[in-house]
């Protein structure tokens, strides 16, 4: 017979987290970049040292900044995000400037008395299996090896386009 497991420590935590291929990235009310793992450095491109400290301007496409935002800071001042637990595909960036999918899980970080103190991500490159789908060429020549583009996941199609992180965190957020 086995021994009971031993409860994760907050130790192990951190190892599961750092080591994680998925990206898994945490930041504050502000939108400030907290923590940025082994996965987001791969996927994204940046160290946690380029990434740690900046805000997520730096993965979020120039033209959604905006809607990103609004979003953001509706999900954080109503302590709830939109889209539940589904995980969604959307836009962002790579440090080297190529247009990346990635399908993101969103949620909100509460304190002890219940309000918000963050927001977390986590994510992998469906870059070339969207370019599959919609018949992008470009995309699929260009789509980088950092993810894990052929996995399974629930990516919301949307005749429209991708899904944005406003889904998720408040209506107008693409991350």
């Amino acid at each position: 017979m086995h021994e009971p497991a031993a409860p994760v420590t907050a130790r192990w935590a951190e190892a599961i987290v750092a080591e994680a291929a998925e990206a898994v990235i945490a930041v504050d009310r502000d939108g400030v970049i907290r923590l940025w793992n082994r996965g987001a450095q791969v996927l994204f491109g940046y160290t946690a040292a380029e990434a740690v400290g900046q805000g997520l301007d730096l993965i979020v496409p120039e033209r959604f900044r905006a809607a990103h935002w609004n979003g953001f800071r509706r999900a954080v001042e109503s302590g709830r995000t939109t889209g539940g637990d589904r995980v969604r595909t959307t836009r962002s960036m790579h440090k080297d400037g190529r247009k990346l999918y990635v399908e993101l899980s969103f949620g909100l970080v509460h304190d002890g008395s219940g309000g918000v103190v963050g927001s977390f991500a986590i994510g992998r490159d469906v870059t070339a299996r969207h370019a599959i789908a919609t018949g992008d060429a470009t995309a699929v020549s260009t789509a980088g090896t950092a993810g894990t583009a052929g996995t399974a996941g629930t990516a919301s199609a949307r005749p429209e386009g991708p899904a944005t992180a406003a889904d998720c965190l408040g209506r107008d957020a693409p991350i």
